[in-house]
């Protein structure tokens, strides 16, 4: 928990590319590559753990490559790529903190496919790391002082607003069947996992994860068709974390209760054709969640002595605090016009991220971009065409007061097209998981030294009736007069102040 008159402050907030090259020979079994359709691409995280004033991360990059075959059909390639980053992070001597400390949102981009030879492929791309964390400032005063000069200091104090985060991170598996005819070829195959719902279990040390596991085949049918196939199934995981159940102790803080989000990430997914047309799916998928616990803590923002002149200091600090966990979901379509030819849509893939996040009147609103890919034949011959369409997000945000930070990643399936005269239409859901942070800046009483200064006169018993400016609160006349809280009364537009 975040101790009383703490701030959440930035620990870090990093980002490293790491870059992956590696050539693939392809099995005799496999068909010769004539032409590269598609590629794509995602990334697992396979493992982090702290080094020193470093953060060693270990993943992969998961590629599957469509292909034209030497014999004009379509092949594809599922290839696997390993990579490490090392991240500086600039601790400070007695901060300790663990992994479960530090989110992360990751992405692979400038993906690269060259044909070698029939049987190799050169696969390059660049992973995108991008991860923070956030720790405590103390935000406490000190008064320097002797005795019971102590007492005659008054504080005045606010309420700012703190998150505590957490994460977890947990394997898990789902699978299905399908039926098709006799015969029928799996050529390639896209699996995802969409979180719909995220619920943290106060006190238990648990979060309860639901959402659904789809994956998206290419189907080749005996008669030589292409057509695409999907195939879902409901998924709920309960992950454990013990660091969690200090949420626990924090029920009803303020009225505050913990939210989380959570992204799920396809590692593997494993297609059997029996040979009555049935074919079997499993997945096997990585489910990592941020649990955040909003709260209030005090810092004291004046101070002066009813007895004594005062020396006052302040610090400024820069505080987080929880704007929104997102797990969101969007239907998105769009449309792009064809080059030509009578064409028909077979199969498609996507990839999207938002670029901006920002609040306005109270809302979180983000913003980006989804491209969509769609395969396409006739002819003779397979053509791919993208289609850019414009993503835009909205939800209430829980904290308003300060500059928006969102971690929040984009995944696209359930995609599919259609080819109307020379205009391809396509379609697609959105699923989105993250956190959005605010980060606002805080202004507090640091010392306040009555040590060696000068006694203040004595007062004669009197009243005042005193008509404040327009920026004048109760506090800034209490100061003024150098009174206790209880000497000053608001009597209509004026203040009654008692002294002596």
């Amino acid at each position: 928990m975040v101790p009383e008159h703490y701030l959440v402050t930035e620990r870090f907030f990093v980002g490293e590319m790491a870059e992956t090259a590696e050539d693939f020979i392809l099995p005799d079994y496999t068909p010769e590559v004539q032409r590269i359709v598609g590629v794509t691409a995602g990334v697992t995280l396979d493992d982090s753990f702290l080094e020193g004033d470093f953060l060693e991360t270990e993943g992969s990059v998961l590629y599957t490559v469509l292909y034209q075959s030497s014999d004009k059909g379509l092949a594809s390639a599922p290839l696997t790529s390993r990579f490490s980053c090392r991240i500086p992070l600039n601790r400070q001597d007695g901060d300790g903190f663990g992994v479960d400390d530090v989110s992360f949102l990751t992405g692979v981009e400038n993906v690269v496919c060259r044909v070698s030879s029939p049987r190799k492929l050169s696969l390059s791309s660049k992973v995108r790391l991008q991860c923070f964390s956030l720790g405590c400032t103390d935000g406490s005063h000190r008064v320097d002082a002797e005795g019971e000069d102590t007492a005659t200091v008054i504080c005045c104090s606010r309420d700012v607003p703190i998150v505590e985060i957490k994460n977890v991170r947990q394997t898990a598996s789902a699978g299905g069947t399908i039926r098709e005819r006799e015969g029928t070829r799996v050529i390639s195959c896209i699996g995802n996992v969409c979180i719909q719902d995220v619920k943290i279990l106060p006190g238990s040390g648990e979060v309860r994860v639901t959402g659904e596991a789809s994956v998206q085949l290419l189907l080749a049918s005996p008669d030589g068709n292409y057509i695409q196939v999907r195939d879902r199934c409901a998924v709920e995981d309960v992950l454990r974390l013990e660091a969690l159940r200090s949420f626990g102790n924090a029920k009803g803080e303020n009225g505050m209760m913990p939210e989380g989000a959570a992204a799920a990430r396809c590692a593997s997914v494993e297609v059997t054709c029996g040979d009555n047309g049935e074919i079997t799916w499993k997945m096997e998928y990585d489910v990592d969640c941020i649990a955040a616990m909003p709260g209030l803590r005090k810092i004291t923002e004046d101070g002066y002595s009813t007895a004594y002149r005062d020396s006052c200091t302040f610090r400024t600090t820069e505080a987080w605090s929880l704007g929104r966990c997102i797990n969101g979901r969007l239907t998105v379509t769009g449309e792009k016009q064809l080059r030509g030819g009578d064409m028909r849509y077979i199969y498609g893939f996507g990839r999207g991220s938002f670029t901006k996040g920002e609040i306005q009147n109270g809302r979180l609103i983000l913003t980006g971009n989804a491209v969509l890919t769609g395969i396409l034949t006739g002819d003779g011959e397979v053509i791919t065409e993208e289609c850019t369409i414009p993503l835009r997000y909205e939800c209430e945000a829980r904290d308003t007061a300060g500059d928006c930070v969102c971690q929040c990643g984009v995944a696209l399936f359930d995609i599919s097209g259609r080819a109307d005269g020379d205009m391809l239409h396509m379609t697609a859901e959105a699923s989105f998981n993250g956190i959005c942070l605010v980060k606002h800046t805080e202004t507090g009483l640091e010392t306040i030294t009555l040590r060696g200064m000068e006694a203040l006169p004595k007062k004669r018993p009197m009243i005042t009736l005193y008509a404040p400016d327009a920026e004048d609160t109760e506090w800034t006349v209490q100061k003024r007069y150098r009174v206790q809280k209880e000497a000053v009364e608001k009597v209509g537009d004026r203040y009654l102040i008692r002294m002596g």
